[in-house]
């Protein structure tokens, strides 16, 4: 990588991720109790399952639109938590980074920081070459007040939603 980026940093699970800022609309609360009723939900509810056979959430409304919720952490092998065991925040992503208005549902906004190519170290030096979905390993401050340095995981948002689209890994 070559001069700096910004990305967003959230965690799901234990984990902690990073995807690029550019990609983000913006960061909102999530409403579990958005409910659609009817031929309109039978119709967003269809094309959003073939869309996306794996992690699709729910369909919600956002101003004025429907909005596809997709899950991240079936794909990323990430075990649901218990009912109350985790906080949610939707990622609203860019229309420019997926085709339809969608969100990913993960539970805490961590920060926003900018990276540069000495904070980022090769994936394949740690995973498979051929998981093309983490763009790199970033090397961090000390986590939460523990002295341990932490890592996050810098995805590629557009390979993320095709292995939604796909189906999974």
């Amino acid at each position: 990588m070559n001069g700096t980026r910004d990305v967003i940093e959230f965690s799901i699970g234990k984990e902690v991720y990073a995807v690029d800022l550019a990609d983000v609309r913006e960061v909102i609360g999530h409403d579990s109790r958005t409910v659609y009723s009817g031929a309109r939900l039978v119709g967003a509810f269809a094309r959003a399952v073939k869309t996306y056979p794996v992690g699709l959430h729910h369909i919600s409304q956002y101003r004025g639109e429907d909005m596809v919720i997709l899950d991240p952490s079936g794909v990323l092998n990430i075990p649901e938590g218990g009912p109350g065991e985790r906080k949610r925040v939707v990622i609203v992503l860019r229309e420019s980074a997926t085709r339809i208005l969608t969100g990913l549902i993960v539970d805490e906004i961590r920060t926003v920081t900018t990276i540069s190519g000495d904070m980022v170290e090769d994936p394949s030096s740690i995973l498979d070459n051929r998981n093309q979905l983490v763009k790199g390993i970033i090397r961090g401050s000390s986590s939460k007040g523990s002295g341990d340095p932490e890592f996050v995981i810098w995805l590629d948002l557009r390979v993320l939603i095709g292995l939604m689209e796909k189906g999974g890994a």
